[in-house]
């Protein structure tokens, strides 16, 4: 064997793999870079998923303007989003209903094993996970009086009057909230029925507290749950300036909108 395979062979000889403590050194070290990646990576998807929610609002946004526009500036004599097929070219109807009716985060049904807040529902064919202002239509149905009925959309602070919004209630029927209404005593108790419908969308469905709705001026924000009770559902909203209701401790930590 000549001098130049021998010093080779030492070299070989002198090569060791990681120690147990060396690789456990490591792997504490990956742990600890994805215990500090992963909220951020959360976050991120959760505000691309409400940023996708807010697209699809703002199409149903759209659609409810032209529907007015061909209508002398007026909301419709019913109540839902279905009116909207025409203008949106996408169907509400059966289980391949059009992903415009849905937010990313609930495209499916209770039946379908959707847990609240990210449940849609599903009625008379219909199927979707966003709910119309029920003050926003001709309509009177359900002890809507005359006077509370947003008929039109051009109209005054049209920025703080909801038409469409994130919700676990009826897009058929809507949403149809009174000033007394009680928020969800837990998370996931909303309303049964024709009862506290304001529950239908105080569901925290983007995190810290959010829904998403499209307003009266065509605008699409993210709406705080304590701020539902601050909005203009209908013409004659909090008559009294009554302050808000006593939140329950899950809803105790979301930002606070109280004004009067």
């Amino acid at each position: 064997m000549n001098k130049q395979s021998l010093g080779f062979k030492k070299k070989m000889n002198k090569t060791r793999g990681f120690t147990l403590i060396e690789l456990l050194v490591v792997i504490s070290i990956i742990a600890l870079l994805m215990a500090m990646l992963l909220p951020a990576l959360s976050k991120a998807k959760e505000q691309a998923n409400s940023l996708v929610c807010q697209t699809r609002l703002r199409q149903i946004g759209i659609g409810w303007s032209m529907f007015c526009d061909d209508r002398d500036g007026k909301f419709p004599d019913q109540i839902g989003c279905y009116q909207l097929e025409e203008y949106l070219q996408a169907s509400p109807r059966g289980e391949k209903a059009d992903k415009i009716y849905f937010c990313p985060l609930a495209t499916k049904t209770a039946l379908e094993g959707a847990q609240v807040p990210y449940q849609a529902w599903e009625t008379l064919g219909y199927r979707g996970s966003f709910g119309q202002n029920g003050y926003c239509s001709q309509n009177t149905q359900g002890g809507r009086g005359e006077q509370e009925l947003w008929r039109t959309p051009h109209v005054k602070n049209g920025h703080l009057i909801p038409v469409v919004v994130d919700t676990n209630g009826s897009l058929y029927k809507g949403i149809v909230p009174i000033h007394t209404d009680n928020p969800p005593a837990y998370e996931g108790d909303f309303s049964v029925g024709d009862k506290e419908e304001i529950r239908r969308a105080c569901i925290n469905r983007h995190g810290n507290g959010t829904v998403n709705g499209v307003f009266c001026d065509w605008s699409v924000r993210s709406i705080g749950l304590k701020e539902l009770w601050e909005l203009q559902w209908h013409r004659d909203w909090n008559p009294d300036n009554a302050p808000p209701p006593v939140w329950p401790n899950w809803m105790k930590k979301f930002k606070d909108y109280y004004t009067y």
